[in-house]
């Protein structure tokens, strides 16, 4: 097992408050969008916490195929599943 960083889950989540508040303020999103964004990216978070992920840009595409993986597991239907990639999307692009 891979010992990880006790913050992992705060060193996401900062870098998560940082992508909404470009959002907010220099895309002018809406509410709803940020919304959107902001639940789906938490719930990656959420979706990371068992593996070595403590950054994102340890991502890779195995770690996202494990993410997709889990998130099916989890009874998540395909448009749901599409709006999570999406919001992963434009917080990497």
């Amino acid at each position: 097992m891979v010992e990880t960083n006790p913050n992992y889950s705060v060193l996401l989540a900062e870098t998560v408050e940082h992508f909404l508040n470009y959002l907010k303020s220099e895309k002018q999103f809406s509410l709803n969008t940020q919304i959107n964004y902001r639940r789906q990216l938490y719930a990656i978070i959420d979706l990371t916490k068992d593996s070595d992920i403590i950054k994102w840009q340890a991502l890779d595409s195995s770690g996202l195929r494990l993410l997709i993986s889990r998130s099916r597991q989890t009874g998540l239907q395909a448009k749901s599943l599409f709006l999570r990639l999406f919001a992963l999307r434009s917080f990497f692009d």
